[in-house]
């Protein structure tokens, strides 16, 4: 059977460089996977079993903390994964904020070396959700809408800025009194 790229963990759409902005759609696609309550946390409920979906591959250059963002123009469905014979037992983490215009967003822990499928969905289990979508993947903290959360005081953090852009600067006199 001939299926399109990113129809399927067999031949999924590939992750380029970081950070990453692929868009897609899925009216194309047919509904191959979905997960039951509680195996994709921190999402609690079961999702996209009836709805199309599509698949991208990862494999990170470090290990370290990611963020993931869905946008799309229907009630998509978020979820990572390692193997997709085992969606269940395998699933890293998911997403799945009801409503159109509320994107799905992860921050993950992602390792080195191993080989994730972000798989990009509706949240339906009973019809399709379907349509176009933006997936965006970089390391935390390498933009403001992606920072590390500091969730208490003392805060530490170790990390690297690797595959970090250099968009943020400031001028001579701008951040006193630097």
């Amino acid at each position: 059977e001939c299926r399109p790229a990113g129809d399927t963990c067999s031949n999924p759409f590939v992750v380029g460089p970081m950070p990453f902005v692929g868009t897609g759609n899925t009216s194309g696609a047919t509904p191959d996977y979905g997960y039951a309550v509680g195996a994709c946390p921190p999402e609690t409920g079961g999702y996209g079993a009836g709805s199309r979906d599509q698949v991208w591959a990862f494999t990170p250059a470090i290990t370290t903390t990611y963020f993931v963002e869905l946008n799309g123009s229907f009630d998509s469905n978020l979820y990572i994964v390692t193997d997709c014979e085992d969606v269940n037992g395998s699933c890293v983490a998911g997403d799945e904020d009801v409503g159109s215009s509320n994107p799905e967003e992860l921050l993950v822990q992602l390792t080195a070396g191993v080989t994730y499928f972000v798989i990009v969905d509706g949240w339906s289990n009973s019809s399709s959700q379907h349509g176009a979508y933006t997936l965006t993947i970089e390391p935390a903290g390498d933009t403001c809408a992606s920072a590390h959360p500091v969730n208490a005081m003392p805060f530490s953090f170790s990390g690297s800025t690797v595959d970090a852009t250099d968009q943020y600067s400031y001028a001579i006199g701008q951040c006193p009194p630097e």
